[in-house]
């Protein structure tokens, strides 16, 4: 007993003269990725797209072009993506579609470590797929429903000390809905009057939130694919348009 014990003092007086593990822990700030089709290409396995990408997942949407942004990448920043193709800003129960509140509570999950410092320092909120086809919405929905989800991700960031960053929507005469509804086999799509209060409602309600950094990057001749999603070359250029702002935010 008493060898035991002289063998435990011995093991913890090394443990206190030793010095600390020097872990060279990753410092890489992260940019975090939230949203739909327009940011990601994946689909839940269990949603009714089952699991297939949007393009078959070979097309660059945001999330991919800004991974690969080389000003990101000397500004020591890397992105993480939980977005999800064909999602909601609301969770869709029983299609793993994650709403806009699950997906940023994943984002902070993951993007802690274990030295318990946080890494995300900026969040990029995407356009969902609210109200544009499927289900249509009054001014009321849109404001109590899309809107707030928005609002309630963007508060709790901003309370967290992450920038948040989000994107505003193409114009009107730059869509085709028609196209998108027969591309998709949609049953209802949005219509011009409808596109321009979310369009603006989003715009005027979201910009003034206290830290939030509006952009509106489709634009600059925007053309779509499929009367909907931009092309690869105006993503780049969404993706380039974020970048330059978050250097600006990094004071260089």
């Amino acid at each position: 007993m008493r060898a035991t014990f002289k063998t435990l003092v011995l093991v913890l007086s090394l443990f206190t003269t030793l010095p600390a593990f020097a872990v060279d822990w990753p410092n890489r700030s992260v940019l975090g990725v939230i949203g739909a089709s327009f940011a990601d290409c994946r689909a839940p396995v269990d949603s009714p797209l089952m699991g297939v990408g949007y393009a078959g997942c070979s097309y660059e949407a945001l999330a991919v072009k800004l991974q690969k942004n080389r000003l990101l990448d000397a500004l020591n920043i890397t992105v993480q993506s939980t977005a999800l193709g064909g999602g909601y800003s609301h969770d869709v129960p029983g299609t793993g579609w994650n709403g806009f509140l699950t997906q940023y509570n994943e984002m902070m999950a993951r993007t802690f470590w274990f030295d318990g410092v946080p890494r995300l320092k900026y969040l990029l909120i995407s356009i969902p797929n609210d109200c544009l086809h499927s289900v249509l919405c009054s001014q009321e929905q849109m404001l109590n429903g899309y809107i707030a989800n928005i609002k309630q991700v963007a508060n709790l960031a901003g309370q967290a000390g992450v920038t948040v960053i989000i994107n505003g929507y193409p114009e009107w005469q730059d869509l085709d809905m028609n196209l998108a509804a027969l591309v998709f086999g949609l049953n209802n799509v949005i219509d011009e009057s409808n596109y321009n209060i979310l369009k603006n409602l989003h715009a005027s309600e979201l910009s003034v939130l206290p830290g939030v950094i509006y952009i509106t990057p489709w634009k600059d001749n925007f053309n779509t694919i499929d009367g909907l999603h931009p092309k690869e070359e105006h993503v780049n250029i969404a993706a380039k348009l974020i970048a330059k702002e978050i250097k600006k935010q990094e004071g260089m």
